[in-house]
């Protein structure tokens, strides 16, 4: 997104100096592109606005002290057939990555799957969805740590779901937090 940005600075700080051009062609050739630059970046800034918003996956990060970390999750919103066996997975294979610390909470904090189409060529091909789950440990006597996975399953349009290789979970990001950080998350 910084990306986006910045070049639609560069863009809008060249266009000051060719528009100093007395050529009419010339400027209406500029505008027209530099109208179109502009639409194109102000679309791309929307998708990946949805993008984010949509995810739900940890982007509504919290910033402590001038770093930002995933929010504490400690409510079980999921109530699928599926969701016990998806929280023991998260449960197992965060014991295997940190077998010292000592859970405290696994959680999927969403209601529902959350769905993305899947668009080539102007028209939707398929749908994506992913289910994150939240363990919070305690990591020795002041330290806590925050992990969040994430299954994702695809159906082409028409088809059916299945999980996507390397998404059964997988372990997304790990916040090692702090006693103060801890606490004031806690309160957010």
């Amino acid at each position: 997104m910084k990306r986006i940005i910045f070049t639609l600075a560069l863009i809008l700080a060249a266009g000051t100096i060719a528009a100093q051009d007395d050529t009419p062609a010339y400027k209406r050739n500029y505008l027209n592109d530099q109208s179109e630059t502009v639409e194109s970046a102000r679309n791309a800034l929307g998708t990946t606005a949805d993008r984010l918003q949509a995810s739900g996956s940890g982007e509504d990060l919290v910033k402590v002290k001038g770093a930002y970390y995933m929010p504490l999750y400690t409510v079980n919103l999921y109530k699928g057939s599926d969701g016990e066996g998806f929280r023991s997975e998260c449960r197992r294979l965060f014991a295997e990555h940190y077998p010292k610390a000592q859970i405290t909470s696994v959680v999927l904090p969403q209601t529902a799957w959350l769905t993305e189409e899947a668009v080539k060529n102007g028209k939707t091909v398929g749908y994506t969805q992913t289910m994150y789950c939240y363990v919070i440990a305690a990591d020795g006597q002041d330290n806590h740590i925050n992990a969040r996975f994430a299954y994702k399953r695809y159906k082409d349009d028409g088809g059916k779901y299945s999980m996507l290789t390397g998404y059964s979970p997988k372990l997304e990001r790990t916040d090692m937090l702090t006693a103060e950080v801890y606490k004031k998350l806690l309160k957010k």
